[in-house]
């Protein structure tokens, strides 16, 4: 069986460090092993939370870095988006994932399904 698989936003890793009840739920669903959890690595950069804080996340069972990598980076949408949101929209085109955005923030990606917490 495939474990569903979720890419945070960066408004969506910011709630998770702010401690938002869905997306810790997330996380800890990932820890189990029931679903996976991804944070792209341009998400990190502006989440600008400190080493510490997000190591303690990414050091989770079932919650992993997504590298942007070279592929990625040339096949990046050519939309008028932060590079953190079309890095987000790829990996969740490339994972068949759901993107998970909170609450206020609108999504733009098409064709994946949204989670809004």
């Amino acid at each position: 069986m495939r474990l569903p698989n979720y890419v945070f936003t960066l408004d969506a890793a910011i709630a998770l460090l702010n401690g938002n009840n869905h997306a810790t739920y997330l996380v800890r669903e990932a820890e189990a092993g029931r679903v996976y959890v991804f944070i792209p690595a341009s998400v990190l950069a502006e989440v600008r939370a400190g080493r510490r804080t997000m190591e303690a996340v990414l050091m989770t069972p079932g919650v992993e870095c997504i590298p942007l990598t070279e592929a990625a980076a040339i096949d990046l949408p050519d939309v008028p988006e932060s590079l953190d949101d079309r890095h987000v929209a790829l990996e969740a085109e490339w994972l068949g994932a759901t993107v998970v955005a909170a609450a206020g923030q609108p999504w733009w990606g098409k064709g994946r399904p949204v989670l809004t917490i």
